[in-house]
């Protein structure tokens, strides 16, 4: 119903919450604990950690996204996401990314929400 309401598609990933980190092993941390915290939210919330070789695709109806920055980059290459609906950005140890050379890569995200 959330997406109905926003206008959203049901056939590409939209999320409104993304939270992007510069590795595989923190995004999965940062996926656990955001599970644990939207458990009983007052509106059904629906998050995807993309990382790893399993959990690569990005699927339609999800409210939170977590990822790396080369996964989102691909997904919009693709067109299997858009970030034209995020309302709020998370950059976790940004600091980080654009020091190991993530500049660009967060840039294009960035101008893509």
């Amino acid at each position: 119903q959330l997406m109905q309401s926003q206008g959203l598609r049901n056939d590409i990933c939209e999320p409104m919450i993304l939270v992007v980190a510069p590795t595989h092993e923190l995004v999965n941390q940062i996926y656990n604990d955001v599970l644990k915290m939207t458990f009983k939210a007052p509106e059904p919330m629906t998050c995807y950690g993309c990382f790893g070789s399993v959990n690569h695709r990005f699927r339609p109806g999800v409210t939170i996204l977590v990822s790396t920055p080369g996964r989102l980059l691909g997904g919009l290459q693709n067109k299997s996401l858009s970030l034209q609906n995020v309302r709020f950005l998370v950059l976790d140890e940004g600091d980080r990314m654009l020091g190991i050379g993530m500049g660009s890569t967060i840039r294009a995200v960035i101008n893509a929400c």
